[in-house]
């Protein structure tokens, strides 16, 4: 018998066993054990199965086990077993329950590698400081409120992540750990940070954010390595000294930190490639952060900016800069020299005028400038050819320059909140758009060209004052979303029919006391609203949109439906609320999907007994009825009933 044959009886009865078990309860099998040569082991688990809680105590005879992986969010126990395969040198367990590890871990001296990211463990055992060899250890949003003592004794740690647990302190040794490189402690609930952490002078990362910092020791300043700090969402209020001895570092996040100021020696950081101030209380800037030359990415949301210093034209490297949620009323022209600026985010604030130079930055490939004061936007938008998302929302403004046609790479546009009459015919110029939102305007007609937007598949047109459409609007082919709520719509304009792959229509708020016939040819409708309109009655052929799963007809002037609703096969939810329904068809028990039906505020006498039999209903409002009685077989049924 060759070795392979050896191997391939060994191996049967656990490929057996693998076969019969694929979606029943998983146990590990006893026949685990005649694998005595095995190294690595890979066992998933996915949420859909049930998952075995524990572990075969077979799995200890394999005694040549090097790499250990178990994806089991069903795992409530580390097993004892596991403490016997001392020649593992890697275990990777994210993702399970398990909140204690036995004592015995720590004869798992051979471990470099172990990874106990999103698990429920609460401690760690006294002997985890024997794991001498162990150089990645990752506890990432655990339940660890304190470290043994001895953990220091982990002195080949290059990689340790504790972040997103209930840790409240940090022992002194761990500035025995001088081989680390990247250190994260976010997320937890400390409020001290031990001075030996100067010790570690290899580290290269460190994360101190989210936590209840008032100070952070000094001796973090002989940390000159750090490439990546983060000691944000802590309550400093003050930028440390120290942190001017860091001169290597490229990232920098100081957000959420209660700072009113910032120190000019911030621009001596002449590596720096990523700064976040996110969430402070600035006001002003030092001129000096235009010397941050390298500077690629700049954060400043929300921290009450009331101007932006000239200097940051020489953050020439730019290419994101968020200024969003501040007091800014103009902008300085020197911001037209961050050529490399791809990302600009401007919105919320209080612009009324865009700077001419802006105009330079023909890089940009996202622009936002919602929730300003814009009246008009200047003719160089037509520059901005290299666009893919332009959010222009909540303005006031009446008109769009024809130059916006030129945008020829925009997919997204959002022009909602204005107060636009109308849109300029070069809007159809825009061939690559995909969603264009339009609500909450004064629009009463769309141009003709807006049937050249043939890659068009999201469009809001709501809350405007629309009555009819061009007939090229029916060339709209690949549209999926379309809503029109809110318009004075008193009739469907036909060309709507040619809108195949229309999956959402939103129809609701409007004068429509009729549906034409045409609406079937929606074939690919699931989403239908038509709500807040005075419809009396229905087509016949409304059961041929047979891909409809949620239909809404509440607030009409319905006093019975159409036999055909009950064709309509994967409808799951149904409202009829506000309407005047005197009584229910008994079909309804036909429509086998329907998980919520909604017959509130009607005058509904009786309920049809079909519904007794309706057990995959899962919600039943009947609400507001002059019901004379509720008859006996509603307390039988399996679904929820809403009743006053």
């Amino acid at each position: 018998m060759t070795k392979q044959d050896d191997l391939a009886q060994k191996l049967q009865p656990f490929i057996d066993w693998a076969d019969e078990n694929r979606i029943s309860e998983y146990t590990i099998p006893k026949e685990i054990e005649k694998l005595s040569k095995l190294q690595a082991l890979d066992i998933m688990c996915c949420r859909c199965c049930n998952g075995f809680t524990e572990i075969s105590d077979s799995i200890r005879y394999l005694s040549e086990l090097r790499y250990l992986n178990i994806w089991n969010p069903y795992l409530t126990h580390f097993s004892e077993s596991f403490t016997k395969l001392t020649q593992l040198r890697v275990i990777d367990m994210k993702c399970s329950i398990f909140k204690t590890l036995p004592e015995s871990f720590g004869n798992l001296h051979n471990l470099t590698r172990l990874d106990f990211m999103e698990n429920n463990l609460a401690t760690l055992p006294d002997s985890f400081g024997n794991l001498k060899e162990l150089k990645f250890l990752n506890i990432n949003d655990g339940q660890l409120t304190k470290l043994p003592e001895n953990f220091g004794n982990l002195t080949q740690l290059e990689y340790l992540n504790l972040g997103e647990n209930k840790l409240i302190a940090i022992p002194e040794s761990i500035g025995n750990l001088r081989q680390l490189k990247e250190l994260a402690l976010y997320d937890n609930r400390l409020t001290i940070i031990p001075e030996s952490i100067g010790n570690l002078t290899q580290l290269e990362c460190l994360g101190l954010s989210d936590n209840k910092l008032m100070t952070i020791p000094e001796s973090v300043g002989n940390l000159t390595q750090l490439k990546e700090l983060e000691i944000g969402s802590n309550k400093l209020k003050i930028v440390p000294e120290w942190l001017s001895k860091l001169t290597q570092l490229e990232e920098l996040y100081l957000c959420c930190s209660e700072l009113t100021s910032l120190p000019d020696w911030l621009g001596n950081f002449s590596q720096l490639k990523i700064l976040s101030l996110v969430g402070n209380k600035f006001k002003i800037l030092p001129e000096s952060l235009g010397n941050l030359r390298k500077l690629e990415e700049l954060y400043l949301s929300d921290c009450e900016l009331t101007v932006i210093p000239d200097s940051f034209g020489y953050l020439r490297k730019l290419k994101e800069l968020h200024l969003e949620k501040n007091n800014l009323t103009f902008l300085p022209e020197s911001l037209g020299n961050l050529i490399w600026l791809e990302h600009l985010d401007l919105s919320h604030n209080m612009l009324t005028v865009l700077p001419e130079r802006l105009r330079n930055l023909n890089r940009l490939r996202d622009l936002y400038l919602s929730g300003n004061q814009l009246t008009e936007l200047p003719e160089y938008f037509g520059h901005f050819n290299q666009l893919d998302r332009l959010n222009l929302s909540g303005n006031n403004l009446t008109e769009l320059p024809e130059s916006v046609g030129n945008l020829s790479k925009l997919w997204d546009l959002d022009l909602s909140g204005n107060n636009l009459t109308k849109l300029p015919d070069s809007l159809g110029n825009i061939n690559y758009l995909g969603y264009l939102y339009l609500s909450r305007n004064r629009l009463t007609a769309l141009p003709e060209s807006l049937g050249n937007l043939c890659k068009l598949r999201r469009l809001d047109l709501s809350r405007n004052r629309l009555t009819e459409f061009p007939e090229s609007f029916g060339n709209l082919c690949e549209l999926e979303e379309l809503d029109l709520s809110g318009n004075g719509l008193t009739e469907l304009p036909e060309c709507l029919r040619n809108l195949s792959k229309l999956r959402k229509l939103d129809l609701s708020g409007n004068r429509l006391t009729e549906l034409p016939e045409w609406l079937e040819s929606l074939c690919a409708l699931e989403k239908l609203n038509l709500s807040d309109n005075s419809l009396k009655e229905l087509p016949d052929n409304i059961g041929n949109v047979d891909w409809l799963e949620d239909l809404d007809l509440s607030n009409n002037k319905l006093t019975e439906l159409p036999e055909s609703i009950g064709n309509i096969s994967r409808l799951r939810k149904l409202n009829l609320r506000m309407n005047r329904f005197t009584e229910l068809p008994d079909y309804f028990d036909s429509l086998r999907q329907l998980r919520n039906l909604d017959v509130s505020v009607n005058s509904l006498i009786a309920l049809p007994e079909s519904l007794s039999n309706m057990y995959w209903l899962r919600e039943l409002d009947i609400r507001s009825h002059d019901l004379i009685e509720l008859p006996q077989w509603l307390d039988e049924v399996g679904y929820i009933v809403l009743n006053d």
